[in-house]
């Protein structure tokens, strides 16, 4: 029997960090030092958070780019009412937030047709395979070659270490996409 999480944890709330790994301006350094053109960071720049959280670092970053607009989802209801709140006490009118499956999430209606950047900060390490694929279909969709994705990888603190970020960039050939893209993809990694 399945429940509506599909195997999400939906009891227990994430934490309400800032993930400066998320910044723009530091994911188009880094996309430049690994030899790609990055995301120019600025006006008409759209940016995709896959699984927020709370949205406290989607908030900060709108609140610090209000250039740049911003959709973040997260499967969890309850955190996606808090970060809706802090967005609406903060009055920032750059972001918004949804609370849809990862399979759903490309059919949410304010959605861009595709993206700049597309931001993944931890949870495919702990997702299903299939909300695993759900996220390379949504890449796939959103990012329509010229979209820049991102992987970071969360270790546990009993590993001797807390946050070990692995970024990524990725793409089909597009501009500001790696051409390894397909390869890397049919390998069960993001990027």
């Amino acid at each position: 029997m399945t429940t509506w999480t599909s195997g999400y944890v939906a009891d227990i709330g994430y934490t309400y960090g800032f993930y400066r790994e998320l910044t723009p301006a530091l994911l188009s350094f880094v996309a430049l030092s690994k030899g790609q053109q990055g995301p120019e960071v600025g006006a008409g720049l759209t940016y995709c958070e896959l699984g927020c959280g709370q949205g406290f670092s989607m908030n900060v970053l709108a609140a610090g780019n209000p250039e740049i607009q911003f959709h973040a989802t997260d499967f969890n209801p309850a955190q996606v009412a808090g970060a809706r709140r802090l967005a609406a006490e903060a009055g920032l009118s750059n972001i918004n937030f949804y609370d849809h499956s990862f399979a759903d999430f490309a059919a949410a209606p304010k959605l861009p047709e595709s993206f700049d950047i597309i931001a993944l900060h931890g949870i495919y390490s702990w997702i299903s395979t299939e909300n695993r694929q759900a996220i390379i279909d949504f890449i796939d969709k959103k990012a329509e070659g010229r979209g820049a994705g991102l992987y970071l990888l969360q270790c546990p603190s009993w590993l001797g270490f807390w946050h070990a970020p692995a970024p990524a960039f990725c793409g089909s050939g597009g501009p500001g996409r790696g051409p390894d893209w397909a390869a890397r993809r049919e390998g069960s990694q993001l990027c």
